[in-house]
């Protein structure tokens, strides 16, 4: 397989992620405001949500590292800009270790929902 069909199947796995958190915050923010409004365990909810969205701004960073890997370089004449272009994440190994990273608040939101629906 050839890089960029790596670097396509890299950015759809991100997508399906992504998504796939984004149903998660919203049925997990429906049941806490509807069906499950009066439960103790409300806090486990919220800490869940925030720790989905950390993982969905990482898995953003990464997508910000495939896409500035593959352009060329602008030519900043501010200083501003330039600084900023250099703090960009720009190397795809940047943009694995972004996904890893996202992976780990994702999974303790998911442990954290599960503690809100079930705990007793």
């Amino acid at each position: 397989m050839d890089s960029i069909k790596n670097i396509y199947l890299r950015v759809d796995y991100l997508k399906t992620w992504i998504s796939t958190t984004l149903a998660f915050i919203a049925g997990e923010t429906t049941l806490a405001t509807t069906i499950l409004k009066g439960n103790e365990n409300l806090i486990f909810a919220h800490v869940s949500i925030a720790l989905f969205i950390v993982s969905i701004i990482l898995w953003l960073g990464a997508f910000e590292a495939i896409a500035m890997s593959l352009s060329k370089k602008p030519d900043p004449r501010n200083q501003i800009l330039s600084l900023l272009y250099k703090i960009t994440p720009k190397k795809i190994l940047t943009a694995w270790l972004f996904s890893l990273i996202g992976a780990i608040p994702f999974a303790f939101g998911l442990v954290l929902f599960g503690f809100f629906l079930f705990w007793p």
